[in-house]
């Protein structure tokens, strides 16, 4: 390596060994200078003193100094303006530099590009070339003072394009495009200065110009910061359009972290920083698609770069087209980093998980618009399935088959189809088992049939009291009749039970075996102990205290199955017998009147918010 680039490492010791990355090194020795150069400085020599009238242009004050010059300001009395006079250093070397650079200035007609006026010798014999006076800041002036958008920025840097494609476009090559070369007006107007290492490409160009050719730029050249590789060896015949957009990559680059592309503690490691050109790892906040472009333009090998200033500048176009899509996703991309969170956070509450959701739908919504104004946009789809996948795992983790649907055939795989399925019928099997519990509560629900039974219970008290009261007005030795009446009563009753029933499921805890086969026992022993005083002779009343006892017996059997209440009811029937001996002829009234204070009682009781449910075991 030290062989080999020994020529560029002498340049770097003679720079010196500080980080001197603004310098620009212009060789003091160009071979075999064309001799159209001789002839311009001999036409210039050759004027006659009038053919300038000398007070045309009056010289102000100085304005810059650069290698091959001194800037000031004048005035070009002949026109009345103001204009920038550019003055050779005394120093023979430079004469075909300074007549090379002012050569290329009028071959470019561009508005990005300072106009010459006029190009003549001075007082002192040596060239002096008359420009446009700009008047404003130097791009790097503005760029590091950080007070304009990247979009200000990049606005500028099309304009350098513009006036570089156009210098391609007429052959010639800048060699030293910097932000400290570009010039911004007062009014926005943008100018790339400084053609001073301008080069030709066409062998005609020089041969008719004192412009250099290529293959005579045979010496590293250039700014050591911005360098390209071709420029650091002094390789002429391979600098090209792509040189420039090198160069240009390099502004790009200054623009994104605010320091040159080269840099090191010495100007050897500035140079080898150049030579070797690595991608740039750029940090997180550049915008990705600039820093791609970036790296792209400024890559080592020129079959790498931009083919031209033009396609450099479209991809920067576009960035700016897309812009809006860039702010959406990286909005996504932060809604993204907050729903990954979200999810690691995930506690379970319907808060957390409407928090998700919200998310999930933000960054849909923004990569969505994103994706609908730059359909290449880069990532979308990895980033939307990202997300989805997120919520099809808080689907899988919440067994909300709806939304794990709908992620499912967007983002999802064959192992996440798996997973949805084995939930579907997780789901399904707890659906069942949730429909057989709830029709199981609903069949053991009281509520549902209160007030029809509690109704059902008035008829029959009812029923029956107008029946005692019946028998007595016939008279109980009426057998037949009565038996009539009170046959009448029970069919009766159990009528308007099943008119108030009917379409009503009846609580499996008031229709199972055990209660039927309970209730139909008391009504058999009421039977046969009726049928038994028939059967002896005596009215049907003659053992009504029995029949009182059986119903108790009943009441205080139901209030054991259910509720505690009905003991109440029992107790009634069992005192009321106590009050209905066999020798007693008023019976009839007491077990008529017993009868309805019972059943009518427990039907008000039911209808006014009393339960006939099981009794809770817990309790």
């Amino acid at each position: 390596m030290e062989s080999r680039w020994g020529p560029l490492f002498e340049l770097a010791d003679t720079l010196g060994d500080e980080t001197a990355c603004g310098l620009t090194h212009r060789p003091s020795v160009v071979s075999d200078p064309s001799a159209a150069t001789a002839v311009v400085l001999q036409a210039l020599e050759a004027r006659s003193p009038s053919s300038v009238p000398p007070d045309d242009i009056v010289l102000g004050d100085e304005v810059g100094r650069g290698g091959m010059g001194v800037v000031h300001r004048a005035t070009q009395t002949s026109l009345a303006r103001q204009v920038a006079v550019k003055r050779l250093l005394p120093s023979a070397e430079l004469r075909a530099p300074f007549l090379s650079e002012a050569q290329v200035l009028g071959r470019l007609e561009h508005p990005n590009i300072v106009p010459v006026h006029v190009l003549r010798t001075g007082d002192d014999g040596e060239p002096l070339c008359a420009m446009k006076l700009v008047e404003g800041a130097s791009w790097d002036e503005l760029l590091h003072a950080q007070e304009h958008s990247i979009v200000d920025h990049l606005r500028i840097l099309i304009s350098v394009c513009n006036a570089v494609a156009f210098a391609h476009s007429r052959g010639i090559i800048h060699r030293d495009i910097k932000p400290a070369n570009v010039m911004v007006g007062s009014f926005a107007q943008v100018y790339l200065m400084d053609w001073g290492l301008a080069v030709a490409l066409d062998e005609g160009i020089s041969r008719d110009t004192s412009i250099v050719h290529r293959a005579q730029a045979d010496a590293p050249a250039g700014t050591p910061g911005y360098m390209a590789p071709e420029l650091v060896r002094g390789d002429g015949l391979s600098q090209d359009e792509r040189t420039d957009v090198y160069l240009l990559g390099g502004c790009l680059h200054e623009m994104l972290v605010r320091r040159r592309r080269h840099e090191g503690p010495t100007m050897r490691a500035v140079l080898q920083s150049a030579l070797s050109s690595e991608p740039f790892a750029y940090p997180a906040d550049a915008p990705a698609e600039l820093a791609a472009i970036a790296n792209r333009a400024t890559a080592a090998d020129p079959a790498e770069r931009f083919a031209s200033a033009d396609a450099f500048r479209e991809a920067l176009e576009a960035y700016l087209d897309h812009r809006q899509a860039h702010a959406l996703l990286d909005e996504a991309s932060a809604l993204l980093a907050q729903l990954r969170e979200a999810s690691a956070r995930y506690d379970g509450s319907e808060q957390s998980g409407r928090v998700m959701h919200q998310q999930h739908a933000e960054v849909r919504f923004a990569l969505q618009h994103a994706a609908r104004l730059w359909p290449e946009a880069p990532d979308v789809n990895a980033r939307m399935r990202e997300a989805g996948v997120l919520m099809l795992e808080h689907a899988l983790r919440t067994e909300d088959v709806a939304l794990a649907e709908r992620t499912l055939a967007e983002h999802g795989d064959d192992d996440m189809r798996a997973q949805v399925e084995a939930m579907k019928e997780r789901n399904a099997r707890t659906r069942h088992e949730l429909d057989a519990l709830r029709e199981a509560a609903r069949k053991r629900d009281w509520s549902i049939i209160a007030a029809p039974i509690g109704s059902a219970f008035i008829v029959a008290g009812v029923m029956g009291g107008t029946a005692a009261l019946a028998t007595r007005v016939i008279g109980v030795g009426e057998r037949p009749l009565v038996m009539m009446i009170w046959l009448s009563v029970a069919v009766l009753s159990a009528l308007v039970a099943f008119v108030l029933l009917r379409g009503r499921d009846v609580p499996a805890n008031l229709a199972s075996p055990r209660m039927i086969g309970l209730w139909a026992t008391v009504a058999l022993a009421c039977v046969v102990s009726g049928a038994a005083s028939y059967a002896e002779g005596r009215t049907m009343f003659a053992n009504a205290a029995a029949q009182s006892q059986f119903m108790a017996i009943g009441f205080a059997a139901m209030a054991m199955h259910t509720r505690r209440w009905l003991l109440v009811p029992a107790a009634a029937f069992m005192l009321g017998s106590l009050a209905m001996p066999p020798s007693n002829t008023h019976n009839i009234e007491i077990f008529g009147a017993l009868w309805l204070a019972t059943m009518a009682g427990v039907g008000i009781a039911l209808k006014l918010g009393a339960t006939l449910a099981e009794p809770d075991v817990r309790q």
